[in-house]
């Protein structure tokens, strides 16, 4: 009876997820629309201008990753978010798809080696934080074509559920140059030191080494 109770609610778990992931995408077309209005356009070109240097070459990545952070993450004038303005403004919204949107502040980025394809999912492992996440996309499977094992993902995920959603656009590095993809990791690292911390075994690292160093400061 346990073994049938526990298969009936990763059962259900399941569809749950199967159904905020196919939710999301429409409600991310409708939340990318509502940031891309005028009345966000100078807080979004201002974003621009912070992220790209002057003359540096923009593609279609780069700025989707730009509008992506913009929305889920920078805080504008009034304090809060585009995420948390969009939200406030759909109050016909579920209570599931009100929390899965505001848990989408909880982005992470990072440099992900893909370990395998699990079903609708692809399984990684963030070189920043060396944690396993299991990722699904709102715009289908197809969309894991070319991201073989072995190969390696820039890209930020938001959390769905207990899964992950890919979030803004996806580069692929192929399988082979490691030495390379993990000293840019390591570059990464330092660059946002805050992405390592989500481990909690490199929070407590960072605490020891902290606590050692003021002690040998003493």
């Amino acid at each position: 009876m346990a073994i049938e109770r526990d298969r009936s609610h990763q059962e259900r778990k399941a569809s749950t997820n199967d159904d905020l992931v196919a939710r999301s995408g429409l409600l991310k077309r409708a939340l990318v629309d509502f940031a891309l209005s005028r009345r966000f356009a100078r807080d979004l070109n201002r974003e621009f201008a912070r992220t790209l240097p002057p003359g540096s070459e923009v593609d279609e990545a780069k700025s989707a990753n730009v509008i992506d952070y913009f929305i889920m993450q920078r805080r504008l004038p009034d304090g809060r978010t585009v995420l948390e303005h969009f939200v406030a403004e759909h109050p016909n919204l579920s209570d599931a798809e009100r929390t899965m949107l505001l848990g989408w502040h909880d982005a992470v980025e990072g440099i992900f080696e893909i370990e395998r394809r699990d079903k609708e999912a692809l399984v990684v492992v963030n070189l920043v934080d060396e944690l396993t996440y299991r990722v699904r996309s709102n715009v289908g499977t197809a969309t894991f074509s070319g991201m073989s094992p072995g190969s390696f993902l820039i890209t930020r995920l938001v959390p769905i559920s207990d899964e992950w959603l890919l979030s803004g656009i996806a580069s692929i590095l192929p399988a082979g140059n490691c030495a390379e993809i993990h000293r840019l990791a390591a570059d990464f690292a330092q660059q946002h030191p805050a992405m390592q911390f989500r481990n909690p075994e490199k929070l407590a690292q960072g605490w020891e080494l902290q606590h050692a160093g003021l002690g040998a400061a003493t």
